[in-house]
């Protein structure tokens, strides 16, 4: 019997990431998501989705500051994006059987602000990155190697898909995986 290669017991290949944009941050005032990235640690394919916002959403706080960040209007949001039940279930179908992880915990509150837009219960628990990448670095300053190459790799940030396909590549590159050219 051949010998299986040795895993890590945070099995990388069943990941996924995720990043949201929003409309501004909580010490703004109420936010909403404007915009939603998934990345599929395994193959490195991302998908993102630019997000309608709710009438309800229009009465909660817009960050001129955030737009600037993301580079995402109001204006676009509401004429381009999608309704939130059309990209939770997207969403959700690209994630299916993988462990959804993210590099912020606001990450889990926009999901949850998007399922219930949705009218739909959350579709997976988002879970912090950081037990992920201790579990895979041999020593703390590996973590900070792969983002510095992360961040050579794939530099555009602060829209979705690109910041979880960032976030994706680190643990790619912690877990041994050969870098995916996106």
């Amino acid at each position: 019997m051949a010998e299986q290669p040795e895993r890590s017991p945070c099995d990388a290949g069943e990941l996924a990431t995720i990043d949201f944009e929003a409309s501004c941050l909580p010490d703004y005032g109420r936010s909403f998501p404007v915009e939603v990235g998934v990345t599929c640690v395994a193959t490195g394919e991302t998908t993102s989705w630019l997000i309608r916002p709710t009438d309800t959403w229009l009465t909660w706080g817009w960050d001129p500051g955030a737009e600037a960040m993301h580079g995402i209007s109001l204006d676009e949001a509401r004429q381009r994006g999608r309704p939130a039940d059309e990209v939770l279930r997207e969403m959700s179908a690209a994630t299916r059987g993988l462990r959804v992880v993210s590099d912020s915990g606001l990450d889990a509150v926009w999901l949850g602000v998007l399922a219930e837009a949705a009218r739909r219960g959350v579709p997976f628990e988002v879970q912090p990155v950081q037990p992920v990448l201790l579990e895979l670095a041999m020593a703390p300053y590996e973590i900070e190697s792969a983002e510095e190459r992360a961040t050579r790799a794939f530099p555009h940030r602060h829209r979705a898909g690109p910041d979880a396909r960032h976030l994706a590549e680190v643990i790619r590159m912690l877990a041994g995986f050969d870098r995916v050219d996106g």
